[in-house]
């Protein structure tokens, strides 16, 4: 059965019942086969121009106000400020808050005849981030052609990978043991997102129809090619609790137009939480300068939930 195709229909919680066919595996390495497989793939190498780790405050909020665990993130107060001076935009972006010991590289591929590598993200695999390989979860929406991601996921940490796209035309199907796929977007609703003419559908929605509204997502990917926005708005400003059980969210994020809007929700991101370790201009969108120093119009970033897990 495993094997099988099966179609997302018009209502997606129909189709997501199918999601018995992939419950998470319980099966562990034995623990030499684990120290193997970290030690192959974890580097001590970062891209971030900054690091500031002197306390446990986050960009914007104190640590004591940033929203515990234990707290209904519903019910949370997160001010948020103007922004007045574009340089503190881009002095919050390349300011790295988190160290990182052990980082691992995901995914990416040298695109045509250029040195440049594109759809790589990377995670802490330090130990407090408890990413167990053979028994961790990973949400992917944005696939495009490059499969890299996914498939260094399953190879190097063997998780458990659900990967989303509307845009390129392929079945929703499971891909191979760990790999299913969903020909649906996210978004901020049960829709068709007018602009794209494809099916969308809110994040919490799609947890609750894969029955995984209450596990620990390890990774959470989102390379929309710009709606990500639409993710924001829906989760951070409506359903915040959700992202508690996330622990890093890898995004590629395309500020043109938009920069007062990523502002916001880079503000509400840190109340939850959420800082910085990782953040790299794309290589695809770079080529400027702002006030004398190198911008881009597209930025690969990572945040990771500032617990131990």
């Amino acid at each position: 059965m495993a094997s099988r195709y099966f179609t997302i229909h018009i209502a997606l919680l129909t189709a997501l019942t199918l999601a018995s066919l992939y419950s998470i595996n319980s099966r562990y390495y034995q623990q030499h086969e684990v120290n193997s497989l970290l030690t192959m793939t974890c580097y001590n190498t970062s891209t971030s121009s900054k690091v500031d780790s002197t306390s446990r405050d986050g960009a914007f909020y104190s640590a004591a106000d940033i929203a515990k665990p234990d707290e209904d993130w519903g019910k949370k107060i997160c001010p948020v400020r103007e922004l007045n001076d574009l340089n503190d935009f881009y002095e919050y972006i390349f300011t790295r808050r988190i160290p990182c010991d052990f980082k691992m590289i995901l995914g990416g591929r040298l695109l045509g005849k250029s040195s440049k590598m594109d759809g790589d993200k990377w995670v802490c695999m330090d130990k407090q981030y408890n990413i167990s390989p053979r028994n961790c979860l990973v949400f992917s929406f944005g696939i495009g052609t490059d499969w890299s991601f996914e498939n260094d996921v399953e190879k190097k940490l063997g998780c458990k990978v659900f990967a989303f796209d509307p845009t390129i035309n392929k079945r929703s199907q499971r891909i191979s043991e760990l790999i299913s796929f969903f020909n649906l977007g996210i978004g901020d609703s049960n829709r068709t997102a007018p602009e794209f003419k494809v099916k969308t559908n809110s994040y919490g929605n799609i947890l609750n129809g894969l029955g995984h509204l209450n596990s620990i997502v390890d990774i959470l990917k989102i390379d929309v090619e710009g709606s990500e926005l639409r993710f924001f708005k829906d989760v951070l400003e409506g359903t915040p609790s959700l992202l508690k059980n996330v622990k890093f969210i890898a995004m590629e994020v395309h500020i043109e137009g938009k920069i007062r809007e990523f502002w916001k929700y880079f503000q509400l991101l840190d109340c939850f939480g959420f800082k910085i370790w990782y953040s790299a201009i794309n290589p695809f969108g770079g080529g400027r300068v702002v006030n004398g120093r190198q911008r881009g119009c597209c930025y690969e970033i990572v945040w990771v939930q500032d617990r131990s897990w």
